[in-house]
């Protein structure tokens, strides 16, 4: 035992000695003298210094003063420490300001330095000496001080951060040394340094103490206005004392701008001119905000809503940008949500902007208090994301009828230049607006290009409910986009004026629903393509040319030289713009409705019917006209085939009369409603009418039709008896039985209507009760139909063609030589897509759910190129031919796809930019200094922070090189070509508030994605290139 201490202890010597002799001489172990000189502590150990007692501390550890301290440099804390103050007090005698020298930046009592963690409690106190130094400093970003108690005394201020964060829980805090301002004197007493706080190194939160003769709620330490209180937390004074004391109480913090601020115009001012800025609302406020020339701000909504209080929400001077779910209203007359100077620029990514207390009710009438939302001098760009419209929730489109919802550019250019009218002057490049996407709801027109502006539609919604959708009065682009006229115009353009007003419009792409008209002597408008349901008219000495699009109405007026009209293939569109032209004469058919109610109704009934039956539709009768009966049709109207040649164009429009000619909607128990459809057809050659209108019977038709018949409110049928002469009495049940067909109820323009399929006309008992027996026997009946959409390049087929819940039903999908299948779907009647098992050699099978399929397949061209390393029946196959044909990606060498390989940001880019046919890229400014003009990728990076797809790393980085992940991959393709999503994927690992989510939900619902498992998406996994080139894939297919 002896010999083993002895090793031990010989030991524990050897150790002891290699300790430093400063450690050794300066700390004594279970010191017990009354009389004790060593000012500090940890557990039994003393130590002669506070600098030793933190030196030799372990992460965490709590040091505790059992003397007052003189200090005569400095003490540095450089890693977790709670410093137990003990009632003691820690002071200078001697300056410690630069000591040793300027380099040691030694400026305070206590210094927190990189990786310092420190916590004050024991309420003891720190002075500084006076003219000398502050309490305390911290200095590193990742330097922590929290404080719990105690008196804190310092000069200028009683403590500093340059850079960290600071947390006040309690004490008392003043300064010796005044600010030399008078008006200033005090307000320094807690206080960051301006930069860091800008760039959010640097923060202040404060949730207890006392403060003499400074108010941590309302200062001027980082500006007017400044609010260091925590949320839920306010100062009250103390006259008596001129002390504020911090308590819990509502915080009157509004913004926050690397500091709190009480107003968004103080957290504005806050940011230098010429510099950059995030201000982010805290809370609704009612202010008008301005944002001058020179600044750069990044305003965040936060979900919350900014009114004005009496001029413009926002009048913008400067440099915009608004991101964040959140509102801008604006609810006085003459005065909008965003006003957007001449010179200034707003990016507008999120949010709703709106007039809530629109009152215009004509466009001779505005209530008392109307005007534009946005109103733009200057450039803005519009972004998906952003809602702007009038009058709230609009009220269905009965306010919001005197001003356009968007005005781009100068009501008078001549008079703005003169002075005349209060509009700023016209700039040499006038007002540029860009739509990217976003919902657009309302106005007199809903967006208004007016004089010296140009526009760019690339996409969106836009609404209207009295005049246009969208008016054109100077140059304007549109691209895409949804354009709804619940009034009159889906587009009015006018070209009043050869210099400011020249009406200039170019339609490449969109739907338009309401007629296109096309007025004044200067307008020029060219239609490329787009989808036109509504009349098509010019008038007055300008032009319309139409050199392709889909249209409702015969656009041959207006048709270009050496372009055709011909039938078209898209549904719901009778004729169709090409360049190829016709080997025949073409023969168009379409189909139109006129309703009317039999004079025998009267009274509640009549009124009821009168409500709905504008719902009354029947499609399809153009399809189902044989060719037969086409070519009597038009023999009959006197029109002779050898008189005709492939030049001319010949139309027949069927025509349904729906009547109602009987009813009893009064009879709860057991109500009626008796439809007749009689349908008659005209025909047309060039536009003019030939003969007239000839009965079509039932014989001259040859497929399904669909019938839609609107219910009165209160009444839902239970069965429709369908009575012919010649055929045998069809009963259509709300259900499925056997022998009967089905019909569904579904919401047309808010009225409930009848929707089933028929193949010839008479008459519709529709009844609320059923009289319908099933057949004791099997019925003929095999269930539930399966109809096949139109493909090209291949067949798909299903059998069986109709069967009941339950059944096996198999796919086939044939491609043509040189195609193979590149999507293939099956969905049920309520919207949703089916579960396909792959069977091999072009089968695919489902089961047949409870009511009728509709399958749809596409078939791509097979790729020339073969790659080694892509087997033929990999998942992302289809993906690498569909973008090495279209010229996404050619691979990593002649052979090799190299798909298992990480995916960079720069490859992401450029795949995206050759996905969208690599335009133009208009910026001429390259905001990153890692990517360089002879950069393959350079074009894609610039295009991609053009249309708000990235915006780098950093202000001036993109990190080309680094490893694109899944989260990063879903948020470019969104950004490119996604809209928001009507569902949350289902991810617990995508949190709701990620910055991805919103694109996760998108790709997800439209198939772009499954994610990794049911229940991941791995938004932090890289993505390979395999799994890139299969998103671009399947976004495409759904764009």
């Amino acid at each position: 035992m002896k010999a083993k201490f002895l090793s031990v202890l010989l030991a524990l010597t050897m150790v002891l000695s290699l300790l430093p002799t400063a450690v050794l001489a300066s700390a004594g172990e279970g010191c017990t003298d009354e009389n004790c000189t060593h000012v500090a502590a940890i557990g039994d150990m003393h130590y002669d210094s506070l600098q030793d007692a933190i030196d030799a501390a372990q992460n965490g550890a709590t040091v505790k003063l059992l003397n007052n301290i003189d200090l005569g440099l400095t003490v540095s804390v450089g890693k977790k420490i709670i410093l137990d103050m003990n009632g003691k007090k820690i002071s200078n005698t001697t300056d410690l300001w630069d000591k040793p020298d300027a380099k040691a930046n030694n400026w305070s009592l206590i210094s927190v330095r990189k990786n310092g963690d420190l916590t004050i409690i024991g309420d003891g106190t720190l002075d500084a000496k006076e003219n000398d130094c502050y309490a305390i400093d911290l200095q590193d970003e990742t330097s922590k001080c929290t404080i719990e108690n105690g008196t804190f005394i310092g000069n200028v201020h009683a403590v500093y951060v340059e850079r960290g964060e600071l947390i006040v829980n309690g004490g008392s805090y003043s300064i010796q040394q005044k600010y030399p301002d008078s008006n200033l004197a005090d307000e320094f007493v807690l206080n960051c340094y301006d930069p860091s706080r800008r760039e959010g190194t640097a923060t202040i939160t404060v949730s207890g103490g006392s403060f003499v003769s400074f108010n941590p709620a309302d200062c001027k330490a980082e500006g007017a206005g400044t609010n260091f209180c925590a949320k839920g937390y306010t100062s009250i004074k103390d006259e008596s004392a001129n002390t504020y004391t911090v308590v819990s109480g509502k915080n009157s913090a509004v913004a926050n701008a690397g500091a709190n601020y009480n107003s968004l115009a103080n957290a504005i001012t806050s940011v230098k001119k010429d510099a950059k800025g995030t201000v982010t609302l805290l809370t609704d406020t009612t202010e008008d905000v301005v944002i001058p020339a020179g600044k750069d701000i990044t305003l965040d909504l936060n979900g919350k809503t900014l009114t004005n209080a009496d001029d413009h929400t926002i009048i913008n001077n400067g440099t915009l940008t608004i991101t964040g779910d959140g509102t801008v209203d604006n609810t006085s007359n003459g005065k909008a949500a965003l006003y957007n100077n001449a010179g200034a620029k707003a990016t507008l990514n999120s949010g709703t902007f709106d007039r809530s207390y629109e009152a215009g009710a004509a466009y001779n009438d505005n209530g008392g208090n109307s005007f534009y939302t946005l109103k733009n001098f200057g450039t803005m760009i519009i972004n998906a994301g952003v809602t702007v419209q009038q009058d709230g929730t609009n009220h269905g489109g009965t306010l919001g009828r005197y001003s356009s919802l968007i005005a781009n550019g100068w009501q008078d250019a001549n008079k703005a230049n003169a002075g005349k009218n209060g509009e700023p002057k016209v700039p040499e490049d006038g007002a540029i607006l860009t739509i990217n996407g976003g919902s657009f709801i309302g106005g007199l027109n809903t967006i208004k290009n007016d004089d010296c502006a140009t526009l760019t539609i690339n996409d969106g919604t836009f609404t209207n409910y009295t005049q246009a959708a969208f008016m054109n009065h100077h140059i304007a682009t549109v691209n895409n986009g949804k354009f709804i006229a619940d009034s009159l115009y889906a587009i009015y353009n006018c070209g009043c004026d050869a210099t400011n007003d020249i009406g200039k419009l170019t339609i490449k792409d969109g739907t338009f629903t309401g007629e296109l008209y096309v007025c004044g002597d200067y307008s020029t408008v060219t239609i490329e393509g787009g989808y036109f349901n509504g009349n098509v008219q010019k008038v007055d000495a300008g032009s319309l040319s139409i050199t392709g699009g889909y249209f409702t109405v015969d656009p041959s007026a207006y048709v270009d030289d050496n372009h055709y009209v011909v039938e078209s293939d898209e549904t719901g569109y009778t004729y169709m713009v090409t360049n190829e032209k016709p080997d025949e004469v073409p023969v168009i058919v379409t189909d139109e409705v006129a309703v009317s109610i039999d004079e025998s109704i009267k009274g509640t009934d009549a009124n009821a019917i009168e409500a709905v039956i504008g719902r009354a539709a029947v499609e399809n009768v153009s399809d189902a006209l044989t060719d037969d009966a086409q070519d009597k049709l038009i023999a009959d109207a006197g029109v002779k085939a050898s008189e005709l040649d492939e030049s001319d164009t010949v139309t027949i429009v069927v025509n349904v009369a729906v009547k109602a000619v009987a009813s009893d909607l009064s009879n709860t128990n057991n109500a009626t409603l008796t439809f007749e459809a009689d349908p008659t057809a005209t025909v047309y050659v060039n536009g003019e009418k030939k003969g007239e209108a000839q009965g079509v019977s039932n014989d001259m038709l040859n497929g399904s039709i669909t019938v839609t018949l609107p219910l009165p409110e209160g009444f839902t049928p239970k069965q429709i008896t369908h009575k012919s002469d010649g055929y045998r009495t069809e009963y259509y049940l709300d259900h499925y039985e056997r022998g009967a067909k089905q019909f569904d109820i579904k919401v047309v323009d808010g009225v409930n209507c009848a929707v089933f399929d028929i193949t010839h006309f008479s008459t519709f008992v529709l009844s609320g009760t059923q009289t319908y027996v099933a057949p004791s026997r099997p019925s003929t009946s095999t269930g539930f139909t399966i109809t096949v959409g139109k493909t090209e390049n291949g067949t798909i087929t299903v059998s069986p063609a109709t069967a009941s819940k339950g059944t096996n039903v198999t796919i086939t999908a044939k491609p043509a030589d040189g195609y193979e299948l590149g999507s293939l779907t099956a969905i049920d009647a309520n919207g949703s897509t089916l579960a396909l098992t792959d069977l091999g050699n072009g089968k695919y099978s489902f089961t047949m759910p409870d009511g009728k399929v509709e399958v749809n397949g596409t078939f791509v061209k097979k790729s020339a190129q073969t790659f080694v390393d892509v087997p033929e029946n990999a998942y992302y196959a289809p993906a690498v031919n569909w973008a090495v044909e279209k010229g996404v990606t050619e691979g990593t060498s002649a052979t090799t796809f190299s798909p298992d390989a990480a995916c960079t940001r720069a490859q992401i880019v450029t795949f995206l930019y050759r996905a969208a046919g690599s335009p133009a890229v208009k910026s001429t400014v390259n905001p990153f200094t890692d990517v360089t003009a002879s950069d393959y990728y350079y074009n894609a990076v610039l295009w991609a922070v053009e249309n708000g797809i990235t915006t780098g790393t950093s202000e001036t980085t993109f990190s080309p090189n680094e490893s694109c992940t899944r989260a990063q991959c879903v948020t470019f393709l969104y950004r490119a070509v996604g809209s928001a999503a009507t569902a949350k994927a289902s991810f617990t690992d995508v949190s709701a508030d990620a910055y991805y989510a919103p694109a996760v939900n998108w790709a997800v619902e439209k198939g772009v994605t499954e994610g990794t498992s049911a229940t991941t998406f791995s938004p932090d996994a890289v993505c390979t290139r395999a799994q890139i080139v299969t998103f671009l894939y399947r976004a495409a297919q759904v764009k």
